[in-house]
């Protein structure tokens, strides 16, 4: 069995487990745990694409009020209401994040169980 390509997969996603579970899968021609360990790499993924388009919204949204304070002061209390929004704003994507991380570990795990399972049993 040729393993270039378990390697290079390897590389690229930088989990093995994964890797070791596609050569299972494909040895006993089991299709299903492939993609579903594809899947929760897609999904990984994808969160961390979320999290960088919403951390640039975030960052844009800050130069904006930067902008704003430059060309017309604001008062005292203007400027905290802006910086408050602001920590809220920074408040709500730490929680999402890490809501959406526990979310996804969870998907991984219970992925793991099934195609151990799916191995174990032959299906």
């Amino acid at each position: 069995m040729d393993t270039s390509w378990v390697r290079c997969l390897c590389a690229i996603s930088g989990a093995p487990l994964v890797a070791v579970l596609i050569c299972t899968s494909l040895m006993i021609r089991s299709v299903e745990p492939v993609f579903m360990c594809l899947w929760a790499l897609g999904m990984s993924s994808l969160e961390k694409c979320l999290f960088r388009a919403f951390a640039r919204f975030l960052l844009m949204r800050c130069m904006s009020y930067l902008y704003i304070l430059e060309v017309k002061s604001l008062s005292v209390e203007s400027f905290a209401n802006i910086f408050f929004q602001s920590l809220g704003c920074l408040f709500v994507l730490l929680m999402v994040s890490f809501a959406v991380q526990e979310l996804l570990s969870l998907i991984r795990f219970h992925l793991f169980i099934f195609a151990f399972t799916s191995v174990a049993l032959g299906d």
